[in-house]
C-alpha cells in the first residue's frame, strides 16, 4: 500500500475511523511521515501558534484529481503559518498569499483539513494520546495561559524616577 499517493485527508479518516487505539497508533506509526506529524502537531498542541487568520480564506478547490498526493510534498510550507519556526519573518499579505496557492494546488480534501488545522479543529476520531503514543510526546500537554491574565496576577513594578542632569 502507497500512501503517499492517497490524499492525507484519507489516510487520517481511515485511521480515525479504526475501533482500537492500539491499531491507530501502529496506523500513524506505518505511515510516518515529517509532514503528517507536523500537521498533527501544528492541529493538536495548544502551544503551537498559527498565524493565520482562523476560517476559509477565498480561494478555489483544485478539480484536478492528480492533486491528491500533493500534501505529502507542500507540507513543507507549514514552517510559514508557525510562529517560531520563520512564519514571523513573512509578510502577514504574503503570507496568507502562500497559504491561498497552497490550497489551491492540492486535493480539496486535503484544503479542508489545512483549514481544520488552521482552526485548532481536532479530527473526530483520532486525541493527542493517541498521536503521542504513535509518536512519542509530540503534542505538549501544557495549556495555552493568557498573558492578559498572568500580566493581571503579577505584581506591578515600581516606576522609577527619572531625572535629568542640568546643563551647565
Amino acid at each position: 500500500m502507497n500512501n503517499h499517493i492517497r490524499s492525507m485527508s484519507e489516510v487520517l479518516t481511515g485511521i480515525a475511523e479504526m475501533r482500537s487505539q492500539g491499531d491507530k497508533v501502529k496506523a500513524l506509526q506505518d505511515v510516518n511521515h515529517v509532514v503528517l506529524r507536523n500537521l498533527l502537531i501544528c492541529m493538536y498542541d495548544p502551544t503551537v501558534k498559527i498565524l493565520l487568520p482562523e476560517g476559509t480564506p477565498p480561494y478555489k478547490p483544485s478539480a484536478s484529481h492528480e492533486q491528491q498526493g500533493a500534501l505529502w510534498r507542500e507540507g513543507r510550507k507549514l514552517k510559514y503559518f508557525v510562529e517560531g519556526q520563520g512564519g514571523e519573518q513573512v509578510q502577514p499579505m504574503k503570507r496568507e498569499s502562500i497559504y491561498i496557492n497552497l490550497l489551491e494546488s492540492i486535493d480539496p480534501h486535503d484544503a479542508e483539513l489545512m483549514i481544520q488545522m488552521v482552526s485548532k479543529k481536532p479530527i473526530k476520531g483520532l486525541t493527542a494520546e493517541t498521536i503521542n503514543k504513535a509518536f512519542g510526546p509530540i503534542i505538549s500537554k501544557k495549556e495555552v495561559v493568557k498573558r492578559a491574565k498572568t500580566a493581571a496576577k503579577s505584581p506591578a513594578k515600581p516606576k522609577r524616577k527619572v531625572t535629568r542632569k542640568k546643563a551647565s
